[in-house]
Protein backbone atom coordinates (compact mmCIF):
# COMPACT_ATOMS: atom_id res chain seq x y z
CA UNK A 1 0.00 0.00 0.00
CA UNK A 2 1.29 3.29 -1.14
CA UNK A 3 2.34 6.08 1.53
CA UNK A 4 0.34 9.24 1.04
CA UNK A 5 1.94 12.37 0.95
CA UNK A 6 1.08 13.65 3.94
CA UNK A 7 2.17 10.76 5.40
CA UNK A 8 5.55 10.73 3.72
CA UNK A 9 6.28 14.56 4.71
CA UNK A 10 5.30 13.89 8.49
CA UNK A 11 8.35 11.18 8.52
CA UNK A 12 10.66 13.57 6.70
CA UNK A 13 9.35 16.50 9.25
CA UNK A 14 10.52 13.70 11.88
CA UNK A 15 13.51 12.46 10.49
CA UNK A 16 14.52 16.32 9.91
CA UNK A 17 13.90 17.34 12.96
CA UNK A 18 15.64 14.40 14.82
CA UNK A 19 18.85 14.94 12.65
CA UNK A 20 18.76 19.27 13.96
CA UNK A 21 18.04 18.81 17.35
CA UNK A 22 21.34 18.04 17.99
CA UNK A 23 23.01 21.08 16.84
CA UNK A 24 19.84 22.97 18.66
CA UNK A 25 20.76 21.94 21.58
CA UNK A 26 24.51 22.02 21.46
CA UNK A 27 23.90 25.83 20.12
CA UNK A 28 21.39 26.22 23.63
CA UNK A 29 23.83 24.43 25.77
CA UNK A 30 24.75 26.90 28.43
CA UNK A 31 20.82 27.85 28.76
CA UNK A 32 19.27 24.17 28.64
CA UNK A 33 21.78 23.61 31.83
CA UNK A 34 20.47 26.33 33.58
CA UNK A 35 17.05 26.56 32.81
CA UNK A 36 16.07 22.97 31.87
CA UNK A 37 12.65 23.51 32.55
CA UNK A 38 12.15 26.52 30.35
CA UNK A 39 14.42 24.65 27.47
CA UNK A 40 12.37 21.92 27.88
CA UNK A 41 8.74 23.79 27.33
CA UNK A 42 10.81 25.23 24.31
CA UNK A 43 11.76 21.68 22.94
CA UNK A 44 7.92 20.30 23.10
CA UNK A 45 6.30 23.53 21.85
CA UNK A 46 8.54 22.70 18.72
CA UNK A 47 8.31 19.30 18.40
CA UNK A 48 4.34 19.86 18.69
CA UNK A 49 4.65 22.81 15.33
CA UNK A 50 7.83 21.37 13.44
CA UNK A 51 5.62 19.48 11.42
CA UNK A 52 3.80 22.23 10.46
CA UNK A 53 6.73 24.84 9.76
CA UNK A 54 8.40 21.48 7.71
CA UNK A 55 5.80 21.04 5.27
CA UNK A 56 4.96 25.11 4.28
CA UNK A 57 8.76 25.77 4.26
CA UNK A 58 8.94 22.14 2.28
CA UNK A 59 5.73 23.44 -0.06
CA UNK A 60 8.35 26.29 -0.93
CA UNK A 61 11.19 25.80 -1.22
CA UNK A 62 12.03 21.36 -1.10
CA UNK A 63 13.55 21.96 -4.68
CA UNK A 64 16.85 23.83 -3.75
CA UNK A 65 19.69 22.50 -3.33
CA UNK A 66 20.03 24.46 0.22
CA UNK A 67 16.52 23.55 2.06
CA UNK A 68 18.12 21.84 4.77
CA UNK A 69 20.77 24.56 5.24
CA UNK A 70 18.48 27.04 5.57
CA UNK A 71 15.87 24.91 7.45
CA UNK A 72 18.52 24.31 10.22
CA UNK A 73 19.70 28.21 10.05
CA UNK A 74 16.35 29.23 11.24
CA UNK A 75 15.96 26.41 13.73
CA UNK A 76 19.30 27.55 15.57
CA UNK A 77 17.68 31.16 14.83
CA UNK A 78 14.35 30.47 16.30
CA UNK A 79 15.96 28.99 19.97
CA UNK A 80 18.37 31.70 19.94
CA UNK A 81 15.27 34.29 19.70
CA UNK A 82 13.08 32.00 22.31
CA UNK A 83 16.22 32.42 24.40
CA UNK A 84 16.52 35.99 24.67
CA UNK A 85 12.56 36.47 24.60
CA UNK A 86 11.81 37.56 28.39
CA UNK A 87 9.76 36.06 30.55
CA UNK A 88 6.81 37.86 30.54
CA UNK A 89 6.42 37.21 26.89
CA UNK A 90 7.00 33.87 27.53
CA UNK A 91 4.04 34.02 30.23
CA UNK A 92 2.09 35.39 27.38
CA UNK A 93 2.94 33.03 25.19
CA UNK A 94 2.01 30.06 27.39
CA UNK A 95 -1.29 32.06 27.67
CA UNK A 96 -2.17 32.02 24.59
CA UNK A 97 -1.49 28.67 23.66
CA UNK A 98 -4.74 28.05 25.19
CA UNK A 99 -6.57 29.79 23.07
CA UNK A 100 -5.27 29.96 19.53
CA UNK A 101 -7.41 32.23 18.42
CA UNK A 102 -6.47 35.53 20.55
CA UNK A 103 -6.02 37.21 17.65
CA UNK A 104 -9.28 37.30 16.53
CA UNK A 105 -10.42 39.52 19.47
CA UNK A 106 -11.92 42.36 19.42
CA UNK A 107 -9.32 43.49 22.20
CA UNK A 108 -6.66 43.43 19.60
CA UNK A 109 -5.58 45.89 16.89
CA UNK A 110 -3.97 45.90 14.54
CA UNK A 111 -2.49 48.05 11.30
CA UNK A 112 0.17 47.90 8.62
CA UNK A 113 1.90 51.25 7.48
CA UNK A 114 3.78 50.80 3.73
CA UNK A 115 6.55 53.91 4.46
CA UNK A 116 6.94 54.11 0.86
CA UNK A 117 3.17 55.33 0.43
CA UNK A 118 3.06 57.13 3.69
CA UNK A 119 3.63 61.02 2.58
CA UNK A 120 7.14 59.26 0.99
CA UNK A 121 8.98 58.34 4.28
CA UNK A 122 8.50 56.91 7.47
CA UNK A 123 9.29 60.73 9.54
Amino acid sequence: MPIDRDQWLDAQAAKSLQRILPRIREQAADFSASRPEEWSAFERRLEDYFPQLFHLLYSLYHLEYDFFYHLETLLIQIARAWIGRRSSLKELDEKRLTNPEWFLSNQMLGGVCYVDLFAGTLS
